[in-house]
């Protein structure tokens, strides 16, 4: 009986929960057929299982400071200093990020989400005018890959992100700051 429920219904549950759903669905069934409750097809389970293991903000955040920044500290200098922001909103699958140019449009430059993903803006002389060294970087929360481009700006999505100095000084979206060399 549970085989068939399973082949008609596509149920996806574990065993011993599984034989006791499938015998009260059974039942169910055998007292009023038009009364069959609303299941969950298996995909739809599949699809919250992947929302549940998606990469949180803070260990997106670990993971660029352990891999991006590690190596931006260790491969330049940084006396100009770092900051280090993070978009506080996952962004969706198939956003765009670009680099925002100095009339506020977009350049050529571009990093496509493959899934939802995290967005940081490495700047490289936080509190310089621009334009100056800066690296957009984007976190795949799926995966765990990241994508980065070197820069001159900002990132822009739908419109600029962390364009204004109050937004890159937000403590809010500060994961990681060293101070200019005197």
């Amino acid at each position: 009986m549970l085989l068939m429920l399973v082949a008609i219904f596509g149920l996806c549950i574990p065993s011993a929960l599984a034989e006791a759903q499938a015998e009260n669905l059974a039942e169910d069934l055998a007292e009023d057929p038009a009364n069959v409750p609303a299941i969950e097809p298996a995909e739809d389970l599949a699809d919250d299982n992947a929302s549940q293991s998606l990469i949180s903000r803070d260990d997106a955040a670990r993971m660029i400071i352990d891999t991006l920044v590690r190596n931006v500290t260790e491969n330049r200098e940084v006396n100009m200093g770092l900051r280090v922001n993070q978009y506080p909103e996952l962004l969706d699958a198939g956003t765009e990020v670009r680099v925002a140019a100095v009339d506020g449009t977009s350049n050529a430059s571009v990093l496509v989400c493959e899934n939802a993903s995290w967005l940081f803006f490495l700047d490289l002389a936080p509190g310089a005018h621009y334009a100056h060294p800066t690296i957009i970087a984007v976190l795949d929360a799926v995966s765990g890959e990241i994508q980065s481009m070197d820069a001159q700006w900002w990132p822009l999505l739908a419109e600029p992100v962390f364009s204004d100095e109050a937004a890159r000084e937000d403590p809010e979206t500060i994961i990681f700051e060293e101070e200019p060399e005197a």
